[in-house]
């Protein structure tokens, strides 16, 4: 069997393993796992999905009815609640209910450079994946052999009525009072909570006054919460959309008015699963850069040229493979017998100066032997 068979040969069976490699794998670089709550997991990288906490900050408005007493300190008498002013804002933190392993899938036939980030809250942040198809490295190599070897403010109400102006020794405060309210992601599930708010005032004798500043949040029905551990295993990264929640506070602390105040905020979704691909494509040099920021897709850069002009060069490689195997055969032959005169001509030298020596030192008339 001449060598050009041999090469043609190893050329098809590299073929074959690099096309059921191709689709047993199709193309997949990472896949997601659920973290295993017994068992121990294994995974090159742990991340969490992303939710949400909201928070929501809250001013009240107090106005104080005060007086003067005998050593001329203002004393308060009364106290009136007469706004409410709401914000909130979304806290997106890592669903720890939710964890995943990052696994990398090597190939034979690709060379890799994989990075994977998270922040200090196991949110995904960096995934950068670099994968270039070295079939066409390899059959070029193999051809050289061949070649050597043959060869990612609300409304404002105010209330005033009932208030005092200043009249004798009476005299009117207004004064502001912030707090923060926290709804984690769990109690999000919930449509209404009660934040119960009692605000102690200052500047009291003998007695304690206080100001009911309590509210109600109610929120739009949402769906059930997705489990990853249904999902099993993915191809890819696996992150949350954006959702719209709208939520409503009321109150009726306002003497004479309820308070209504509608706040549409955007969480992570924790009904619904996106599924991010890092993929390989085959006879080309891909790049592909999702970037995530606390754990949602945010950007996803991908750099992947013609994969049919890259497996066009591959016939041509394997051609001038096999068109070059004769040639380099007959100039190895010619090669070798040369290198043989060669050595043999210096072995024959080598004789006739030994002869020649052994001649020199004989007595006369004395022959010395001969070397065949």
């Amino acid at each position: 069997m001449s060598i050009a068979i041999i090469i043609l040969v190893i050329f098809l069976i590299i073929l074959t393993i690099y096309a059921w490699l191709a689709i047993k794998s199709g193309g997949v670089i990472i896949r997601s796992e659920p973290l295993s709550e017994s068992d121990i997991s294994e995974g090159d990288l742990i991340y969490y999905l992303p939710t949400a906490n909201l928070q929501i900050n809250v001013t009240a408005t107090i106005v104080t009815v005060s007086t003067m007493d005998a050593d001329k300190n203002d004393v308060v008498q009364s106290a009136k609640l007469t706004a409410l002013a709401f914000e909130t804002l979304a806290d997106v933190v890592p669903d720890t209910s939710q964890a995943l392993t990052l696994n990398y899938q090597s190939s034979i036939f690709m060379s890799d450079e994989l990075r994977l980030t998270t922040n200090g809250s196991g949110l995904l942040d960096t995934v950068m994946a670099t994968t270039e198809d070295r079939l066409n490295g390899i059959i070029s190599q193999v051809a050289d052999s061949a070649s050597k070897i043959a060869m990612l403010s609300t409304p404002f109400i105010m209330d005033t009525s009932g208030l005092a102006e200043d009249a004798g020794e009476q005299s009117t405060k207004t004064s502001k009072y912030p707090a923060t309210f926290l709804i984690s992601a769990a109690d999000i599930q919930q449509k209404s909570l009660l934040f119960p708010w009692v605000i102690n005032i200052d500047g009291t004798v003998n007695k304690t006054i206080t100001v009911d500043a309590s509210f109600n949040a109610d929120i739009n029905p949402l769906n059930p919460p997705t489990k990853v551990a249904d999902v099993k295993s993915t191809n890819g990264i696996l992150t949350r959309p954006l959702q719209t929640i709208r939520l409503t506070i009321t109150s009726s602390a306002l003497s004479g008015n309820k308070l209504s105040s509608t706040n549409d905020v955007q969480i992570p979704d924790p009904s619904r699963l996106v599924n991010i691909p890092v993929t390989r494509s085959s006879f080309v040099k891909k790049v592909n850069t999702p970037k995530f920021c606390k754990g949602l897709i945010v950007e996803n850069y991908i750099n992947q040229p013609s994969e049919v002009e890259g497996f066009v060069s591959i016939p041509i490689n394997i051609g001038k493979a096999l068109i070059s195997i004769p040639a380099q055969i007959f100039n190895f032959k010619i090669q070798h017998k040369y290198q043989n005169q060669i050595a043999d001509l210096t072995l024959q030298n080598k004789v006739a100066e030994l002869e020649k020596q052994l001649k020199a030192n004989q007595p006369p008339g004395v022959e010395p032997p001969r070397y065949q």
